[in-house]
């Protein structure tokens, strides 16, 4: 499995793995300074082997490909799908390859993160 921190709850499936999205708050960071606003909390089952990933909208955003569009929030899920069962510096070549054959001769417009951890 594979989890992001993006703002829907859809699972998603291939042959050997299932995406679980989920929703985080809609808080931008230090935008209430001073103030108490709390975080929500979700628990998750994790599993031997299972991977998480966590993500910024940088990669989502990026402006690239033939026409110059966003790469998208399904086309950077649909890539974690394909890569989960993979080693992780494989994982790492192929997303970078990935960012910037997308991203071609385009300006980068934002910060890009992108975590993956697997639990053994």
């Amino acid at each position: 499995p594979a989890v992001s921190s993006e703002m829907h709850e859809l699972p998603t499936t291939t042959a050997s793995c299932q995406l679980l999205e989920l929703k985080g708050d809609k808080m931008p960071i230090g935008i209430y300074y001073g103030e108490e606003k709390p975080f929500s909390t979700k628990e998750i089952t994790i599993y031997k082997n299972d991977y998480i990933y966590m993500f910024s909208d940088g990669f989502a955003d990026q402006f690239g490909g033939p026409d110059g569009k966003k790469f998208k929030y399904k086309a950077l899920k649909n890539l974690c799908l394909q890569i989960s069962n993979l080693k992780s510096e494989e994982q790492e070549e192929i997303v970078r390859k990935a960012f910037f054959d997308w991203k071609r001769d385009y300006k980068q417009i934002d910060d890009i993160l992108l975590i993956g951890v697997r639990f053994e």
